[in-house]
């Protein structure tokens, strides 16, 4: 042990004077002016970027943006310096901004970047590298379709450019590997899967004759339907359900047929308020809301059904009624004459047991038959019913195929 100390003793002395009198070097103006881009051979200034990805997300649909967290690594080469190869490489744990020259590579399309601090790594090579490399926390701007939603897929970007120097003294490139991801402990975004992601090389041309280069990033994100099928779908559906049973329900149970219609609809208008609430506000209509909103148009014909049936058997109850009075016998206010006897006796008038007897026979000789009423309401009422039980279950089933056909497949 004591050995190795003495072996390596010089060489950490050696660093350690060399990167004294390295900071010396580049701390002093007269040797080096950190305001200057450095002036290679080349045409421009070659920087390499590197992004480590930490985590991606959240997504926030209301704002339009994404936050995202990484390790934004840069590589570049600054002649000015050069030192002796005999110092090695030297490390710093500070940002270089501070003495020495950096590209000022910025998130163009940023809202707010933060410095994770001190996690700042700077080293320098014999021949002038620079590595560069900190860790950011940045909210950017991604601009959302919901056209689709929830079957929407989105494409967010992480654009860096320079802010000042256009490709003739700046040309940034991605580095070889340009995007690391630890995919096993990589923490996406609730609500989102990424699919994949791509890296492009850009350049613009800002109203001047001066082109610039943006690097971009792109996530491809997908939306998980399955969690949409739990908290919007299947619950609508079984509200559906419920509700075409209600044709099932006889038209006399007023009370249980109309509270089962109004509790569907109301259940149905919450969760349609909820998925509306998922999304941002906009003037268009995502296939989400049409589908609950045809959902509960379903359920207010149940219930305009349901008061047309109503309404019809109302309509039958007067003929009805008309049908069932019994003709009644003209002749009791009249008075009845004995062949035998010319006393007159008025049927109101106390008489003999035999003149009313033969009253009563009288009256029924003469009174007719009563008709059997034969009541058709009972099969007009209920053929909206029969009809409503084919019809309905039918219609929402095919509007039902037609909506995931078209959004899952052609869409």
């Amino acid at each position: 042990m004591l050995l190795y100390l003495l072996l390596t003793l010089p060489i950490i002395l050696h660093s350690a004077i060399g990167t004294k009198q390295f900071l010396e070097d580049i701390a002093n103006p007269l040797i080096y002016n950190k305001y200057v881009i450095p002036k290679p051979k080349e045409s421009s200034l070659d920087v390499l970027v590197q992004l480590h990805i930490i985590s991606l997300g959240p997504v926030n649909d209301n704002t339009n943006s994404f936050e995202i967290s990484f390790y934004y690594r840069q590589l570049w080469n600054d002649e000015r310096l050069k030192y002796n190869t005999s110092y090695g490489t030297l490390e710093l744990s500070t940002r270089p901004e501070n003495f020495i020259w950096t590209p000022d590579i910025v998130l163009s399309n940023a809202k707010e970047v933060t410095s994770v601090y001190p996690t700042s790594f700077t080293s320098f090579q014999p021949n002038g590298d620079i590595f560069f490399s900190q860790r950011l926390k940045a909210s950017l701007s991604c601009m959302l379709d919901f056209s689709v939603y929830p079957f929407d897929t989105q494409v967010c970007s992480v654009r860096q450019e320079s802010y000042a120097y256009s490709q003739d003294k700046l040309d940034p490139s991605w580095r070889e590997n340009p995007i690391q991801v630890n995919a096993a402990n990589f923490p996406m975004s609730p609500g989102y899967d990424m699919l994949e992601y791509e890296t492009v090389k850009e350049i613009n041309q800002y109203g001047t004759n001066k082109t610039y280069v943006t690097l971009i990033l792109s996530f491809t994100l997908k939306r998980p339907l399955l969690y949409y099928l739990f908290q919007t779908y299947i619950p609508s559906i079984l509200l559906m359900v419920m509700n075409l049973g209600s044709y099932w329900i006889p038209e006399n149970a007023v009370p249980a047929r109309v509270a089962l219609i109004i509790t569907t609809f109301l259940s149905n208008t919450i969760i349609l308020q909820k998925a509306t609430e998922m999304t941002a506000k906009l003037d268009l209509i995502n296939p989400m809301q049409i589908f609950l909103v045809v959902n509960t148009m379903f359920i207010v014909v149940s219930l305009i059904q349901f008061l047309l049936v109503l309404s019809a058997k109302m309509a039958e109850k007067p003929s009805e009624q008309g049908d069932d009075v019994k003709p009644t016998n003209t002749q009791n206010n009249k008075s009845y004459q004995d062949d035998d006897d010319v006393t007159i006796y008025d049927l109101d008038s106390p008489k003999p047991n035999y003149i009313r007897q033969r009253s009563i026979e009288n009256n029924r000789e003469n009174q007719k038959p009563v008709k059997e009423v034969k009541t058709k309401s009972f099969s007009k009422v209920h053929i909206y019913d029969r009809h409503a039980r084919v019809i309905m279950p039918i219609t929402f089933i095919c509007f039902s195929l037609i909506y995931w056909m078209y959004y899952l497949i052609f869409v």
